[in-house]
């Protein structure tokens, strides 16, 4: 089945490897963008263990709706594990850095107004906030691969 936006012609199959893209890069986006202070955060609020489990499974779910949707459909739309991807990461990277600089991770984009000095944002940052971007596209292909070896 195809339609047409525009001048474009689409396939069933394009709109769910779009609709993947948008969840995946949409939560992480969000999670980092949705205010201009750090304490104010999204990702801060994932630190707290019941706002976590409660993501992680919300995650599970959508994990478990791709594998679905990979085993059944398209492996294109291998970008539905990315969200449970992320959220280890992200989880993985605060601790790292607790344990390096004795501070939670601030993950900061060129709008805000990072904290400075000693225990203000450091290439670090950054280079881990690039990372946890990439990290679930990664993370979601590795999946993939992984599904793909049981049959």
């Amino acid at each position: 089945m195809q339609f047409v936006i525009g001048q474009c012609k689409y396939d069933m199959k394009d709109i769910g490897f779009i609709i993947s893209i948008v969840i995946v890069l949409g939560y992480c986006y969000l999670t980092i963008v949705n205010s201009s202070r750090q304490k104010d955060k999204y990702y801060y609020k994932l630190f707290e263990t019941s706002t976590f489990l409660l993501h992680l499974l919300g995650a599970v779910l959508l994990g478990l709706f791709g594998v679905w949707r990979v085993t059944n459909f398209d492996t294109r739309e291998f970008l539905y594990f990315g969200p449970l991807v992320y959220l280890l990461f992200l989880r993985l990277f605060n601790y790292l850095t607790i344990f390096i600089y004795g501070r939670p991770i601030i993950l900061a984009t060129r709008w805000d107004s990072p904290p400075k000095g000693k225990n203000g944002i450091k290439f670090y940052d950054r280079f881990v906030g690039l990372i946890l971007l990439l990290i679930p596209i990664g993370g979601g292909l590795i999946i993939l691969k992984w599904i793909q070896s049981w049959s």
